[in-house]
């Protein structure tokens, strides 16, 4: 322990270490340049992505725009549907119901027409028979 660590290393492993800081300073050297660069490229991109950015936000607008209308329009469309889908069930029933009505209607009248044509029948029974008592007493009325 008493050893003095401040002495002088061999020459050797003096000039090793010297290699090997060497070598890590031009590695380090190498990195710092590398890295700026790197910076410089990722700064360049930001740029870019800005101008694009400024470039494509009025498109970007304009469609964002649109699409919010094409969506208010179909909401709109939507609800026209179904209101026309209420008008139409209300047009089913009202033509059920006429339907219905007509077929009442019709049902009356064939009663009605039946009652007519047997009455008819019988009017011209009794007028057939009329003629044939008319005749039987022309031919016994002397001329």
């Amino acid at each position: 322990m008493s050893k003095d660590l401040t002495q002088p290393l061999p020459n050797d492993n003096s000039a090793r270490i010297l290699e090997l800081l060497t070598s890590i300073d031009t590695r380090l050297t190498s990195l710092d340049s590398r890295y700026t660069s790197l910076d410089a490229r990722l700064t360049s991109l930001e740029e870019k992505v800005d101008r694009r950015l400024q470039e494509t936000r009025p498109i970007w607008e304009q469609v964002l725009a649109r699409v919010e209308k094409l969506e208010s329009n179909v909401t709109t469309i939507q609800t026209d549907m179904q209101q026309f889908r209420s008008s139409m069930d209300d047009f089913r029933d009202e033509m059920q119901k006429f339907r219905d009505e007509t077929d009442r209607h019709f049902e009356t009248l064939e009663l009605q027409i039946g009652v007519l044509a047997e009455d008819a029948i019988a009017v011209r029974a009794g007028h057939k028979n009329l003629i044939v008592r008319v005749r039987k007493l022309e031919s016994e009325v002397p001329q």
